[in-house]
């Protein structure tokens, strides 16, 4: 394994890393899904012990997912092999289409809002609204509420405020977008800066890198809610710069990674099949 590459895992593991399940699921979604959906138990040993995973934290992960119904398992002798279920690609597929996407995706259907106060703290899922996210620990955004949901919402002694867009306060917007997520897209930028400059040339290597990078963007853009542009006005630019790295360095990797599954991954019948969808069609 290149030393870079190395180094930038190893920090990344250091500083909290990322859950051996979660790996799974994006190795699945970004490089196997496209050629089948199937792929053994060693190929996938192979790249995600590249990124730090043990092999005992990722036979959990895959027992794990295969109890949750995300993977089904087939083992012929001593060999395994791991498919994803209905279950395990709707939410990637949906998600999918935000991460993969050209430009940032935003929701026009808003009308007016409601904020809802309590004295204390708020969770979000027990409320009897469609649409809604939380604020701070006692405050939360709901997103054209109904009369019925508000007065629900006052009969259980929560104070609801209502109005338009376009007089949402400031200090919601500044709550929305703290300064540590537009922090967050410049740190993603900086930590894949080197390889921008200079990506690996190693297949597999390349695979890894693209596998890494393309988990840390799926994680980073999908914890921030989806909302009208109004109300992310400080994140677009930083989230619009990131989204263009993140593909000119998910297009440089993808030859190099796209060789490597040809002629190394594995499935029941073999060898992979070609992709069904060219990745370098992804953020186009």
């Amino acid at each position: 394994m290149n030393a870079r590459v190395a180094s930038l895992v190893k920090l990344y593991q250091a500083n909290g890393g990322a859950k051996a399940s979660s790996l799974v699921i994006t190795f699945f979604g970004d490089s196997i899904q496209v050629r089948g959906g199937s792929v053994s138990a060693i190929t996938i040993s192979t790249v995600l012990s590249s990124l730090g995973i043990s092999a005992n934290a990722l036979r959990t992960a895959l027992s794990r997912l295969a109890t949750d119904d995300w993977l089904v398992r087939d083992k012929r002798g001593r060999n395994s092999f791991y498919s994803q279920t209905e279950a395990g690609i709707a939410p990637f597929n949906a998600a999918a289409r935000r991460v993969y996407a050209s430009s940032h995706t935003t929701i026009e259907t808003i009308d007016h809002w409601a904020i809802a106060l309590s004295d204390n703290a708020i969770r979000v899922e027990e409320l009897n609204v469609q649409d809604a996210i939380a604020v701070t620990s006692r405050c939360c955004l709901l997103f054209n509420p109904t009369a019925q949901a508000i007065t629900e919402l006052k009969q259980h002694e929560l104070m609801v405020i209502t109005g338009t867009l376009d007089c949402i306060p400031g200090w919601i917007i500044d709550k929305i977008t703290p300064a540590s997520v537009l922090q967050d897209f410049a740190d993603l930028q900086k930590r894949f800066d080197a390889f921008s400059l200079n990506p690996p040339k190693d297949p597999f290597e390349a695979l890894v890198l693209r596998t890494f990078l393309i988990h840390q963007w799926r994680r980073l853009l999908l914890r921030q809610p989806l909302l009208p542009d109004v109300l992310i006005y400080k994140r677009l630019e930083h989230e619009s710069q990131c989204r263009q790295f993140v593909a000119a360095l998910y297009h440089k990797l993808t030859p190099g990674a796209e060789c490597w599954l040809d002629t190394h991954a594995t499935c029941l019948k073999g060898q992979l099949p070609q992709a069904e969808v060219d990745p370098l069609r992804r953020f186009t």
